[in-house]
C-alpha cells in the first residue's frame, strides 16, 4: 500500500488532537503491517482508530478500511471535512458515513477547529473522542443513567 503525504490541514488536525488529548496514549501515523494500513491516529487503550478525511474517498475504500481495522480489533471513528462531505451536493460516500461513527470538522478563523455531528450541530471534540471509565459505563448500562 502506498501512503500519500497528508495534507497540511490533515497534519494540523492530527497535531491538534494529539495536543488536546496529551494525557492519552495517542499514536500518529501508526502502521498496521498485518492489514497493510497506516492509521491517522490511534487511541491504543480504547482500541480506536481515528481516520481524518480531507479529500474524497470511494465508498469501497471507506468500507474496506472499516473492515480491515475490525479484523485487528479496532473500531473506527471518522472525522470528515465539513466543506467537502456536507456541502449541498454531497458526495455518495457521505450517505455511508451516516451509518458509521462519523463527525465533521471545519477549520476556521484564528486557526480553530470546530466539530459537528453529521446534522451540522456543533459538538465538543471531548464528547466525540472521550469515553467514560469502564465502571461508569457499566453503571449507565445497568441503571440507565
Amino acid at each position: 500500500m502506498i501512503r500519500r503525504a497528508p495534507s497540511d490541514l490533515h497534519a494540523i488536525l492530527q497535531k491538534f488532537l494529539k495536543n488536546k488529548f496529551f494525557d492519552s496514549e495517542i499514536e500518529l501515523e501508526k502502521p498496521f503491517s498485518k492489514i497493510g494500513r497506516v492509521a491517522d491516529l490511534v487511541f491504543e487503550k480504547e482500541k480506536l482508530v481515528v481516520e481524518i478525511q480531507t479529500s474524497l474517498i470511494r465508498v469501497t475504500e471507506m468500507l474496506q478500511r472499516q473492515e480491515d481495522y475490525k479484523k485487528v480489533g479496532y473500531s473506527v471513528l471518522w472525522l470528515v471535512h465539513r466543506d467537502l462531505f456536507l456541502k449541498e451536493n454531497r458526495p455518495l460516500v457521505t450517505r455511508f458515513f451516516y451509518k458509521k461513527r462519523a463527525y465533521a470538522f471545519s477549520f476556521g478563523p484564528q486557526n480553530q477547529f470546530h466539530f459537528y455531528n453529521l446534522n451540522l450541530q456543533q459538538i465538543q471534540v471531548e464528547k466525540i473522542l472521550c469515553r467514560p471509565p469502564l465502571f461508569e459505563r457499566i453503571l449507565r448500562f445497568i441503571f440507565g443513567f
